[in-house]
């Protein structure tokens, strides 16, 4: 299994959150906003459990609608 988060604000891209007119840009493609390490930090405790036993080789796009090709 694997998770592909969108867009994120973590110590690594925290300048480009400091930017205002860039951050704003990020945030007008995500309709609940850009997502939180908590999204993902909780998707992985899910299919890392044996309640997500029968869930094998999936990709979790985890974008809020917003890919970026």
């Amino acid at each position: 299994n694997s998770i592909l988060p969108g867009t994120i604000k973590t110590k690594m891209n925290e300048n480009i959150f400091k930017n205002k007119n860039l951050s704003n840009k990020i945030q007008e493609g995500y309709l609940l906003g850009s997502g939180k390490i908590s999204y993902i930090a909780d998707y992985a405790v899910f299919i890392l459990s044996d309640k997500a036993k029968w869930i094998t080789g999936q990709k979790l796009i985890m974008t809020d609608n917003c890919i970026i090709n």
